[in-house]
């Protein structure tokens, strides 16, 4: 669908997501649209790392909330 007019979006993604190619794509043609976009992309993260224990989600986490309370 259309991308015009929507407002700032941001993707977190892994690259041992299975949904990672799909976000690639998505934030390829949102940029060459001049979408407001921020990307977040953990090398080795699966699918929901950021629910996962351990050092990466808690920092992922506190990304999250820096991008919700904007």
């Amino acid at each position: 669908g259309p991308l015009e007019g929507l407002p700032r979006l941001t993707v977190f993604t892994g690259t041992h997501d299975v949904l990672n190619p799909d976000a690639r794509a998505f934030h390829k043609r949102a940029a060459a649209e001049g979408l407001d976009i921020g990307w977040y992309e953990l090398e080795g993260g699966m699918h929901t790392w950021m629910l996962l224990p351990g050092h990466k989600a808690k920092v992922t986490l506190d990304q999250i909330r820096q991008v919700l309370s904007k």
